[in-house]
């Protein structure tokens, strides 16, 4: 079976690696545009059994350190648009993601969480209808969903948002991939959805 490890950054990377698995690791820059045009170019050529994003998000409701596993994505420029016709939030509800335990105050959980996407870096607390909050998943997770394609999302918490966001986050950047590759370490993927 085959994987599209998706992260936005190269300093985001980390290895994956999962028995039974042919892991292709996609870096799509920052943005929606440039995420779903690099990973839909990828999923068209890979031809993926499973997307996952990887990578780093601020949240307002967590800390710094938790990971969070999300099935639930929210485009925030397009929910507070005139847009009516438009979808600004899906679920990708898949069994794949069960795999993966969350991870909130260094206790693990089965609770999956929202991703609250835009194009802009939120640095100031705001009403935001999500946990995590970045600038990709939502167009990955319906890039994926228009392909037909298992997508879910792990986000490692950098920083909390309207604390000077920005610069910690980009500090905590080696911290995160540090992080990330200890947790994956700790998870399976099973070679089918059952």
């Amino acid at each position: 079976m085959k994987l599209l490890a998706v992260f936005a950054l190269k300093e985001e990377i980390v290895p994956v690696s999962f028995k039974g698995w042919d892991v292709v690791t996609v870096q799509t820059g920052i943005t929606e545009p440039y995420a779903a045009a690099r990973l839909g170019h990828a999923i068209a050529t890979e031809k993926p059994d499973l997307v996952i994003n990887f990578g780093t998000a601020g949240t307002l409701k967590f800390n710094v350190g938790d990971v969070l596993v999300c099935t639930r994505f929210v485009e925030r420029n397009i929910a507070s648009g005139p847009f009516t016709s438009v979808a600004s939030q899906l679920t990708t509800d898949t069994p794949f993601a069960a795999s993966f335990p969350s991870i909130v105050g260094g206790k693990t959980s089965e609770e999956r969480f929202t991703v609250n996407t835009g194009s802009d870096f939120v640095t100031a607390e705001s009403e935001i209808d999500g946990d995590a909050v970045d600038m990709e998943a939502f167009a990955n997770a319906l890039t994926a969903k228009e392909f037909g394609v298992p997508f879910f999302a792990v986000k490692y918490i950098t920083d909390v948002i309207g604390q000077n966001s920005m610069e910690i986050w980009e500090e905590r950047l080696s911290a995160a991939r540090t992080a990330l590759s200890q947790y994956l370490a700790g998870c399976t993927l099973p070679t089918s959805e059952n």
